[in-house]
């Protein structure tokens, strides 16, 4: 499944020969997004689907905000089960948790409202399994706001997997 809609991700700033490209984000955006790159007279180039986006540090996020610097590594288009797996590999933060299922909607619209600082993945509808994926930039944030949500619903937090490190609770 290919994505649909093409944004512009910003103003490139530097091109690198292994086909990275280093933006000012102008407009958020994440892995698997469209993007079209410009030449500098305006010209349409081509279309991509960005496979790596990393901070100005080096680290690896799902999401970059507009207003910030980031390199973007454009890549074929990815099917879904492509998409999560690379998102797995790139070492993001993984919490599987056990929450009433009727609550699945809900705890998607929390993770939204938060500028999807998290990404939900329903493992398993019938028991309330999911997991959300995330930047280990937002280990801190994403764990208040359980602790938080886990006084107003049930939440039972059963692993956080840093990359290839799993913590079973």
């Amino acid at each position: 499944m290919q994505p649909e809609s093409v944004q512009i991700a910003g103003m490139v700033l530097q091109t690198f020969p292994d086909g990275r490209v280093l933006i000012e984000v102008q407009q958020d955006l994440a892995i698997g997004e469209m993007v079209q790159f410009n030449s500098v007279s305006g010209q349409a180039s081509h279309k991509k689907v960005i496979s790596l986006i990393e901070t100005a540090e080096g680290h690896r996020v799902y999401r970059a905000n507009s207003g910030g610097r980031v390199v973007l590594r454009p890549g074929t288009p990815l099917s879904p089960g492509d998409w999560i797996e690379k998102i797995y590999k790139a070492g993001c933060l993984r919490i599987e948790a056990v929450i009433n299922p009727e609550d699945i909607c809900f705890l998607n619209g929390i993770m939204e409202g938060y500028s999807d600082m998290a990404v939900l993945r329903t493992l398993d509808s019938s028991v309330g399994l999911v997991e959300l994926l995330a930047s280990p930039d937002f280990e801190k944030e994403i764990h208040e706001i359980l602790l938080s949500l886990q006084k107003e619903m049930h939440l039972e937090i059963k692993a956080i997997v840093h990359g290839e490190t799993s913590i079973f609770l």
